[in-house]
C-alpha cells in the first residue's frame, strides 16, 4: 500500500468512493439510464457521485449498494470511506483544498510553470512578494496564514518517509524574473539550487535558447496515484482552474510534459544555470 493511503485526505476518500461505485456499475454492464430509472436520481446527481464532485449521502450509497448487489463487507468499506470523506480538516487560506488533499496523496507529481516558481518550491519571502503584487491590500494576518499554509504543504511532501516522485519543469523566465527585489530572488534561486542537489526531486529549466515551445501558453500539474482513483491533470491560468481526468487529456498532457523535459537542460545543467543567475543578482 502506498504511503499516501495512511494519510486519508477527505478528497481522496471521496474520489475512491466515486471510482468504486462507477466500477461496480460498469461490472454489471448497467447504463446510467438504467441506474437513473432504478434510483430516481437525476443525471447530474449520478454524474457528480461517479466523478467525486460531490460527497455521496449515506441513503444514496445504500440505494446504490443494494442496486449493485454489493456484499456486506464492501458496503461497510464504502460507508467507512464516506465517513472519512466527511472528516473536517484544516483548509488552506488560498490554495485549492481539493488540490492540496490530492497533492498530499499523490505517488507522482509532474509540474510545469512558465513565469513563476511553483508553490512547493517557493521561499516565504518569494511567496510574500508574489502575493503583495497580486493582492496589494492583503492583511498582514492573512498573509501570515498563507505563508504557514505553504510551509505545511512543503513539509507534508518533503518530509514524508516515502515522498512522491517529483518532477518540476519551468521556463527560464521563472528564474530570470525578479520577484520581491534582488535579495529575495537570490534567496529563492539559492533555495532551488539546494533542492535540486539535495532534495527528493528532479528540477529542469527550459532555456531561452530553445525559442518558442509548446508549453508557452499554459501551466499544469499531473498527479498520479497508487490508489483506486484516476490520475488527473490540474490546469491553471486566467480561466477558472480545473481538473481533467479523461484519458485523452492525460495522454495529451503527459506527452506535452515529456516534450518539455526533452527541451529542458538536464538537472545538472539546470542547477548550474540557476546558480549562475543567482550569483548575478
Amino acid at each position: 500500500m502506498a504511503e499516501a493511503s495512511s494519510l486519508s485526505p477527505p478528497t481522496l476518500r471521496r474520489l475512491e468512493v466515486a471510482a468504486a461505485l462507477k466500477r461496480h456499475r460498469e461490472a454489471l454492464e448497467l447504463t446510467t439510464a438504467e441506474v437513473l430509472d432504478a434510483t430516481g436520481f437525476s443525471a447530474s446527481k449520478l454524474s457528480r457521485i461517479e466523478t467525486g464532485n460531490r460527497r455521496v449521502q449515506i441513503p444514496d450509497l445504500v440505494r446504490l449498494c443494494e442496486l449493485y448487489g454489493l456484499d456486506n463487507d464492501e458496503q461497510e468499506r464504502l460507508t467507512k470511506l464516506v465517513g472519512e470523506a466527511r472528516r473536517t480538516t484544516r483548509k488552506p487560506v488560498v490554495d485549492n483544498p481539493d488540490y492540496t488533499d490530492l497533492e498530499l496523496a499523490a505517488s507522482a507529481i509532474d509540474d510545469y510553470k512558465t513565469t513563476i516558481i511553483t508553490g512547493l518550491l517557493q521561499t516565504p519571502d518569494y511567496t510574500v512578494a508574489l502575493f503583495r503584487r497580486f493582492q496589494p491590500n492583503i492583511p498582514n494576518d492573512l498573509m501570515e496564514k498563507v505563508i504557514n499554509d505553504r510551509r505545511r504543504r512543503q513539509e507534508d511532501i518533503f518530509r514524508r518517509p516515502h515522498p512522491p516522485r517529483l518532477n518540476f519543469v519551468m521556463d527560464e523566465a521563472a528564474i530570470r524574473r525578479v520577484v520581491g527585489g534582488r535579495s529575495t530572488m537570490r534567496g529563492q534561486l539559492e533555495h532551488l539550487a539546494r533542492l535540486s542537489s539535495e532534495g527528493p526531486l528532479t528540477l529542469q529549466v527550459i532555456p531561452f535558447s530553445v525559442g518558442a515551445h509548446p508549453g508557452m501558453d499554459g501551466l499544469f500539474t499531473i498527479m498520479s496515484f497508487d490508489e483506486a482513483i484516476r490520475d488527473r491533470v490540474y490546469v491553471d491560468g486566467l480561466l477558472p482552474s480545473t481538473f481533467l481526468v479523461a484519458m485523452e487529456d492525460l495522454q495529451r498532457y503527459r506527452s506535452l510534459f515529456g516534450q518539455l523535459q526533452e527541451l529542458s537542460l538536464n538537472p545538472e545543467e539546470s542547477e548550474r544555470l540557476i546558480g549562475s543567475v543567482a550569483r548575478a543578482l
